[in-house]
């Protein structure tokens, strides 16, 4: 077993270009020996973005805080705290803080293939 905290974890700059204000912390990955399923912790300060991208991982994604807009190929849908997503891989998709304050989520993709 492994056990953490999000307090320990380091946020990092989100990697995709055009984020803003967006930061990931790898709450549980290979380093803790998953090998089938990530589990990060992501904020998107007021006024931040995630821009549309696409990669072959789904997402399962769980609101904690705040309040946003997550579009996925051609929907959007308005996001708030207890709100849950399913994004299927290799489709476009981003999120925008729309609300006041930092709007954070629980985001769990399948272990990225290398």
């Amino acid at each position: 077993m492994f056990k953490g905290s999000q307090k320990e974890v380091q946020p990092e700059p989100i990697p995709y270009p055009g984020a803003k204000g967006v930061f990931i912390q790898w709450l549980v990955a290979q380093p803790q020996g998953a090998t089938n399923f990530y589990m990060r912790r992501v904020t998107i300060e007021e006024g931040g973005l995630v821009p549309e991208h696409r990669h072959p991982e789904e997402h399962e994604v769980y609101v904690l805080t705040g309040r946003g807009r997550v579009t996925e190929e051609d929907s959007t849908a308005e996001i708030g705290p207890g709100d849950f997503l399913f994004i299927p891989g290799g489709r476009n998709h981003g999120f925008t803080n729309t609300g006041p304050g930092d709007l954070t989520f629980i985001c769990c993709i399948n272990a990225v293939r290398k």
